[in-house]
């Protein structure tokens, strides 16, 4: 991961290596939630950036044109349909309260999608990943 991390700031600044990377991140405390970005000395942007790393926390002091709202502007696509599964991996025991369970058959039925939605990583999000399931629950009583 620290290598793709180089590689997108990279974008932002050419030279930008994965020692730097790892001397930014080691003055960092630990957890949170981190925003790298460029600051420019020149109107046009067009000189050479110094690079920040700011954790975000309520208040945190960042630029005004950092929004950090997920901006996802790909289309969704499914990459995976989870074929639908019996008894796997939930079991389905018959339990009836105040009546008689009869001797019907109980089943549990699994099935799901994985769907992929790409962003550019501006704004900061890369995408969006989504996994759904369903489980269906099965009873007969005689």
């Amino acid at each position: 991961p620290l290598q793709r991390l180089v590689q997108r700031v990279q974008e932002i600044k050419p030279d930008f290596s994965l020692t730097q990377l790892k001397t930014m991140l080691d003055k960092q405390a630990p957890g949170g939630f981190f925003v790298i970005y460029p600051t420019y000395k020149t109107p046009d942007n067009s000189d050479d950036p110094q690079l920040n790393i700011t954790r975000v926390t309520e208040g945190a002091s960042l630029p005004a044109w950092l929004n950090l709202a997920i901006a996802i502007d790909g289309m969704p696509k499914p990459i995976a349909d989870e074929t639908t599964q019996r008894d796997e991996p939930n079991y389905n025991w018959q339990n009836v309260v105040g009546g008689n369970p009869g001797g019907g058959e109980h089943w549990t039925e699994v099935s799901g999608k994985i769907v992929w939605t790409p962003g550019t990583g501006f704004g900061p999000c890369l995408g969006d990943l989504r996994i759904s399931r369903q489980t269906v629950s099965n009873y007969q009583a005689q």
